[in-house]
């Protein structure tokens, strides 16, 4: 899949009590495949990113976010497939509705303990290095980076 211009997502922290909702991808997809990664998706046209994260929250995992908030923007960029896609990570305290499995096909939905987030081999490192930045200063805006190189390397950079 060859991209000549960045596409937009969107994703989000969902936190409720000690506990962080995130998607296991079970779609094959590279490198996040049956990894746990925040769940969210593509933003269509038109649409306010504000939105687009509550869709795509309702849509993987049930639930319906209220009052999200940016705390950072992640670049990912990928040599393997010239891809560039810029997300939008959210992060919210509050929802509605009961999480549910609405796209077995594409991934399912997991609670994980705060404490595991970072510690959590199926948790992609880029994804950890992100959230620690987050815990360390909640109220920073995050600027992230992540290369995938062809020879297999990710780089993470900081801005």
């Amino acid at each position: 899949m060859t991209n000549n211009r960045p596409k937009v997502q969107v994703s989000c922290l969902l936190q409720s009590d000690e506990k962080y909702l995130m998607i296991r991808r079970v779609k094959k997809k590279a490198h996040t495949l049956m990894k746990l990664i925040p769940a969210g998706g593509h933003v269509e046209i038109g649409e306010p990113l504000e939105e687009a994260i509550v869709r795509e929250m309702r849509e993987e995992t049930g639930v319906t976010v209220l009052n999200p908030s940016i705390i950072g923007v992640i670049s990912f960029i990928s040599e393997i497939d010239n891809s560039h896609n810029v997300c939008f990570m959210f992060k919210a305290l509050e929802y509605s509705g009961e999480t549910e499995t609405r796209e077995p096909e594409k991934v399912v939905p997991e609670w994980i303990n705060t404490n595991d987030l970072l510690i959590n081999k199926d948790v992609p490192s880029y994804y950890a290095k992100f959230f620690e930045k987050h815990f360390e200063n909640p109220q920073k805006f995050i600027n992230c980076t992540i290369n995938f190189k062809s020879n297999g390397d990710i780089i993470t950079t900081f801005n």
